[in-house]
């Protein structure tokens, strides 16, 4: 059977890096609840040595772009709303046009809708925009990204879209690729009402700087809630996008 390694007493964090195995993840997010440490992965190690210059930025929010998914609609606008001067693409205005426009100095890049992953086309792993339109691993791999944080509540956005033995490639590590440094996402197909439950925690626990730390208290609620997706989510990158205050 499968298990995680022995790892220290005391450890804070766990990378996880270049697994292509959705059991050992699951087992090492089960962990992290148990034990109280955060966990993140990375396709390739050296990623976690890269710090871009910090460039001026300004939230993003894109919300519904199909018009099928309330709690999304009003998530979205209720994250929206924790920032000052949040730009917010809700329903039709959410086009391919408009997200490529805004990406560039994006941080932190919420979206909330549909996400599609089919194993038959891995590659063609994408975000349902206004429309029906697509937005896929290219279109993320073209794009520049400030060195902040994309939070990806969609169905099956954090999920492995191609897997080799040495590494993985999905939406989260397009973006890693991008120039995002944390990224959250869904492994499965997730209900309208707990990812909008999810990300009211995540930034409730101040997700957009420390997510790591937010993912794990999130995860916690939403166990003792008696969520079954409280699992489900994960973080590639970092843990922290700023320093942490000292103890």
């Amino acid at each position: 059977p499968l298990a995680l390694p022995p790892l220290p007493d005391g450890t804070r964090h766990l990378y996880l890096v270049a697994t292509g195995h959705p059991d050992i993840v699951r087992l090492a997010a089960r962990a992290s609840v148990e034990r109280g440490f955060t966990l993140s992965l990375l396709p390739v190690a050296a990623l976690r040595a890269l710090d871009p210059a910090p460039a001026p930025t300004r939230p993003l929010v894109v919300a519904d772009p199909t018009w099928e998914l309330p709690g999304a609609r009003t998530g979205g606008r209720a994250v929206a709303a924790r920032f000052q001067d949040a730009r917010l693409l809700v329903g039709d205005a959410a086009t391919p046009a408009a997200l490529r426009a805004a990406l560039a100095d994006a941080d932190p890049l919420h979206f909330s809708g549909h996400g599609v992953l089919r194993a038959e086309r891995p590659w063609a792993a994408h975000l349902v925009l206004a429309a029906g339109a697509r937005f896929d691993i290219f279109d993320v791999l073209a794009a520049r990204l400030p060195p902040g944080l994309v939070v990806l509540s969609g169905c099956e956005t954090g999920a492995d879209a191609l897997s080799t033995r040495d590494d993985v490639l999905g939406l989260p590590e397009a973006f890693l690729v991008a120039g995002a440094r944390a990224i959250i996402a869904a492994d499965r197909v997730l209900p309208d009402a707990e990812a909008r439950r999810f990300t009211e925690l995540f930034y409730a626990h101040d997700g957009a700087r420390h997510p790591g730390p937010a993912l794990l208290a999130a995860a916690r609620t939403l166990r003792a809630e008696g969520h079954a997706t409280w699992d489900a989510w994960r973080l590639v990158g970092r843990p922290h996008l700023v320093p942490r205050s000292p103890r």
